[in-house]
């Protein structure tokens, strides 16, 4: 922050042009343009003269992006509005779980074997995973099968007992790859950094009630998804911390289902009925 000249620039920043109606984010984007302002604190500065707030469900749902409003939006006496509510299971799930391919991992054998200088257990750790999905691929009688991942770790322990400082290897070697990416003016995106926080998070889940793995075929690539299905256990006490919560959706039901899924207790239902008659409804397919 001490040398980004966007920054500098906020203390001094009027915003007044932005308070006297809603904006959408591509204008609040060209104003930061030209008055040479972060438009990330300037959409936090903003939160401070704000009624209404419009979030995407990570910044409710995700601790790694609800950290950033919560100093500066009072849950406790805020209305909590989710549309499109049926599509909470899966938000949370994918917030919950992370996935890494064989195209993955022939990347960031590239990247390692890029930077020249790294430790060739980090490379052979990679080869070794590789090879268990890639033999796991050729074995599978259908598209998606449970990988016993407790199984493969026990034996990765026995050849790498030293797995922690490789992973921390695989990650520093990440880091540098995006800070490379960086001095390019690339997207600062690393399969090494990825693979990285897939492994700690394996290590920190594998055995857990309602946490499996996942390998999906596609053509000749291989996906294994660790899948966190403990949304019920892990939103529980998300939605305790608003005034209320209102969740709305054209196809909650059954709504105990529903509920159940997302951990809410004490509620109250309204069912509103379509207000189009069937017979005044046609559907059209249109082509290109």
């Amino acid at each position: 922050r001490d040398t980004c000249p966007y920054y500098a620039n906020l203390p001094s920043l009027d915003l007044s042009p932005l308070l006297s109606e809603p904006l959408l984010y591509s204008e609040i984007m060209e104003f930061c343009e030209e008055n040479m302002a972060c438009p990330y604190f300037v959409e936090r500065m903003l939160l401070e003269y704000a009624d209404v707030i419009s979030l995407n469900y990570n910044y409710i749902i995700s601790e790694d992006f609800s950290w950033s409003i919560r100093r500066l939006v009072p849950y406790e006496s805020s209305f909590l509005v989710v549309d499109e509510a049926h599509n909470l299971q899966a938000a949370c799930s994918n917030i919950n779980s992370t996935a890494i391919t064989l195209r993955g991992l022939d990347y960031a054998l590239q990247e390692l074997r890029l930077l020249k200088t790294y430790d060739d257990n980090a490379e052979k750790l990679i080869e070794t995973l590789r090879s268990t999905l890639l033999q796991f691929l050729k074995t599978m009688n259908s598209d998606e099968e449970e990988f016993d991942m407790k199984n493969f770790l026990n034996s990765i322990l026995l050849r790498y007992p030293n797995l922690i400082p490789i992973l921390k290897h695989i990650q520093n070697c990440g880091n540098r790859i995006r800070k490379m990416k960086v001095n390019l003016g690339k997207p600062p995106r690393s399969s090494l950094s990825h693979l990285s926080e897939f492994l700690f998070s394996t290590l920190q889940k594998v055995g857990t009630k309602g946490v499996v793995f996942i390998a999906t075929k596609k053509h000749d690539n291989l996906s294994l998804q660790l899948w966190d299905m403990r949304v019920t256990e892990t939103r529980r006490e998300r939605w305790n911390l608003f005034a209320s919560c209102i969740f709305c959706s054209g196809t909650l039901n059954p709504i105990d289902a529903f509920t159940d899924t997302i951990g809410l207790q004490n509620y109250k239902t309204k069912d509103l009925p379509f207000p189009l008659k069937t017979e005044n409804i046609q559907t059209f397919i249109l082509k290109g």
